[in-house]
């Protein structure tokens, strides 16, 4: 199961307030979680030789919530407390398309089979390439995109004649090369400078 933005914030604040609280601890305050101001809860409450802190963590702050913000610090601030909101970084997965990239290595490949494939058996065929991640894609003049990234290539592996025994496989791969495209706007490979097929598996 995945995790969507609201647990994968939870899971960061959870981490800052471990390190907070170690933090303080190593520093000689007496830590609390989950205690209140007022009818307020907060995440961490700190003290030391009268010095009181109390911290909310929050990966967002919107709107909704700075009133609540707001009357916190007055109530600590009337208890002698210093509040301090944490702002909590979460990194956001970004995510590259280019739409067609799969056809275009599929095809590649299916009119040129690798050695390290075609030599698994006495016919290989080219099924899919599938479950691609690009990693890099450089925009370069006149319209060509140097990409790079890996994928999973689909294969049947076929033993004796054309109509002998088939095995279904897959193998990782990772690729480097450029894109660009036709008169007819159809994406194609320029060039691809370099991939690299796991078959490592296969004889396990």
């Amino acid at each position: 199961m995945g995790l969507n933005m609201d647990n994968m914030s939870h899971l960061f604040e959870q981490h800052a307030i471990d390190e907070y609280a170690a933090r303080y601890e190593q520093l000689g305050y007496h830590v609390s979680r989950d205690c209140k101001i007022g009818d307020f809860p907060v995440d961490l409450y700190v003290e030391k030789d009268g010095v009181k802190f109390a911290f909310d963590f929050k990966a967002r702050v919107n709107m909704n919530i700075r009133d609540e913000l707001e009357s916190i610090r007055h109530l600590a601030h009337e208890q002698g407390i210093h509040f301090r909101v944490v702002i909590v970084q979460v990194p956001r997965e970004k995510y590259i398309e280019v739409d067609g990239i799969e056809d275009t290595l599929e095809n590649w490949f299916r009119n040129s089979i690798p050695d390290v494939l075609d030599e698994l058996s006495s016919h290989t065929m080219i099924e899919d390439v599938d479950d691609i991640v690009l990693t890099h894609v450089e925009i370069r003049n006149g319209g060509e995109m140097y990409i790079e990234g890996e994928a999973v290539i689909f294969v049947t592996l076929i033993y004796g004649k054309e109509d002998g025994d088939e095995i279904d496989d897959s193998f990782p791969f990772t690729f480097k090369g450029v894109w660009t495209y036709d008169e007819n706007r159809e994406l194609i490979i320029d060039s691809l400078d370099e991939y690299s097929i796991d078959t490592s598996m296969f004889y396990e």
